[in-house]
């Protein structure tokens, strides 16, 4: 019987599975992917919330857009930018900035600006320049009256040079070009010998130059004195400096340059060929109504940018599955009120509502179905009206898009678009305001995960500090039962052997 009573108890012992042999890192695991479903929640509000600051910088980078092609439209310059034709270019050309008034001028030119051109005598060959100064002066060349000439010196003054004894005439060029004497040299070689062809740097009349030499001591067999070295005025290269001449509407204008800067206000007029008497170049000044109209289109263009890239993050497509149809920003209080705002502008009234009131007027307007309906919040232009509304009175055209009336209501549409993005971009802005609160609300979710990380650290700590107990203590019971059993089977053996 006794026997019989330990054998049970021995199998009600065993029976229980004390041990270490628990998976403890797998079980805190999956443990620990519960606790941590808040965080994941938390992270795709995160991702939401990343998105939307992203899609609030491209449409507050596309109100820049329209803000700079507002500012452009709202600036003096684009609308006084100027083209300019010539009758005959070849002869006379200009350019006009927008300080030039629109006008036709008439231009003949009697002469044009040259610089002096003068050829020295001649070195025979292979004899080089004995030593001596060679000095040059700027000046201006008159008639004598008996079909001379007579030299008044600049203010300029002289460059002298020295010519050391054996001086080629290419050194004498070298030295001159080097100077800063107003003049250019270069070396002809002739049938004469070598010459200096002589040019002044500027044309005009006041330069004009003259050149003086003196000998200093006996020059060599070989060499040339430097005195002889004189200006050939009788040879068929001499060109006397002269400014250029010209009248513009019979008003005679005179310039050291072919180019006048100066004559016709915000114009540079250049001179190129004389005209015959009595047949003057027509230049024309209009107003560059092409820029202008690009100007117009680009604004409707980053208008447009804008309106699909709002009407696309608020859209809702009910054909989609239910819970999926809203877009990104759908029902944003923020960028619903700005398209408004933004569609108000382009379809209001500039001014006393005149001939060119609205865009509508200069054919920019949302296309309609037939029955009147918009069919699109874009904006779309009628080229050919536009193009007439230009041609008709481009002044009208550019009063409704820069009138300043003092009346935010009615003043041009560039101004109010240039104030309105202006005022949002700004550093008080709508779009400053609602980054701050979408960026506030990512550092709330932020702050949340890490407390709820730092949470589920310290519990998964003592959770490993409760199972290394237990499994410590489920070690020692196991031991303490493998004793028992050993000492039990000892027992039963004994009592074997006994009986």
């Amino acid at each position: 019987m006794a026997t019989s009573s330990v054998g049970s108890a021995s199998g009600s012992l065993s029976s229980i599975g004390l041990g270490s042999g628990l998976d403890v890192n797998t079980i805190i695991s999956q443990l620990r992917t519960i606790e941590e479903k808040p965080l994941t929640t938390l992270q795709t509000k995160a991702t939401l919330l990343d998105t939307k600051i992203s899609a609030f910088g491209q449409i507050q980078s596309l109100f820049a857009s329209l803000g700079d092609a507002a500012g452009k439209l709202a600036q003096s310059s684009t609308w006084n930018a100027r083209t300019v034709t010539s009758s005959n270019p070849s002869a006379v050309s200009a350019t006009a900035s927008n300080a030039a008034a629109v006008t036709t001028l008439t231009v003949e030119v009697q002469q044009l600006a040259k610089p002096q051109i003068a050829t020295t005598t001649a070195v025979p060959a292979g004899k080089t320049l004995g030593a001596g100064t060679l000095t040059l002066q700027l000046g201006t060349w008159a008639d004598d009256g008996n079909g001379g000439k007579t030299f008044t010196a600049g203010s300029s003054t002289p460059v002298t040079l020295n010519i050391a004894a054996g001086t080629s005439l290419s050194g004498v060029a070298a030295q001159i070009n080097q100077a800063n004497a107003g003049v250019s040299a270069t070396v002809v070689s002739g049938t004469n010998g070598a010459q200096l062809v002589l040019r002044s740097k500027n044309t005009g009349a006041a330069q004009g130059f003259q050149m003086s030499t003196t000998s200093s001591g006996t020059p060599a067999a070989d060499q040339v004195a430097l005195d002889t070295l004189t200006l050939d005025q009788s040879s068929p290269g001499m060109q006397w400096a002269q400014d250029a001449r010209a009248s513009i509407n019979g008003i005679a204008v005179q310039s050291a340059s072919n180019t006048l800067n100066d004559a016709v206000t915000g114009m540079s007029i250049t001179l190129a060929q004389t005209t015959a008497a009595g047949a003057p170049v027509q230049i024309d000044v209009g107003n560059d109504t092409a820029s202008m109209q690009k100007a117009v289109q680009d604004f409707v263009s980053a208008y447009n940018a804008l309106n699909q890239m709002i009407t696309n993050l608020t859209s809702f497509d009910s054909s989609a599955p239910q819970g999926q149809g809203g877009s990104l920003l759908q029902g944003d209080s923020t960028v619903l009120m700005l398209q408004r705002q933004l569609r108000n502008i382009v379809g209001s009234v500039v001014g006393d509502g005149g001939a060119y009131g609205s865009l509508a007027d200069i054919g920019i307007s949302m296309p309609k179905s037939t029955g009147g309906k918009v069919t699109s919040t874009d904006l779309q232009i009628d080229t050919a009206k536009l193009s007439a509304a230009f041609a008709a009175d481009p002044d009208k055209v550019k009063n409704l898009f820069t009138a300043d009336t003092g009346n935010s209501d009615t003043k041009g549409i560039a101004l109010k678009l240039s104030d309105f993005t202006t005022g949002v971009l700004g550093a008080q802005g709508i779009f400053a305001t609602k980054s701050q609160s979408l960026q506030t609300q990512k550092k709330s979710i932020t702050d949340q995960e890490d407390r709820i990380s730092a949470r589920i650290d310290q519990w998964e700590t003592n959770l490993r500090k409760q199972y290394t107990a237990l499994d410590s203590t489920m070690a020692q019971m196991t031991a303490l039962n493998n004793y028992v059993s050993q000492q039990i089977a000892q027992w039963n053996k004994t009592g074997n052997n006994n009986n």
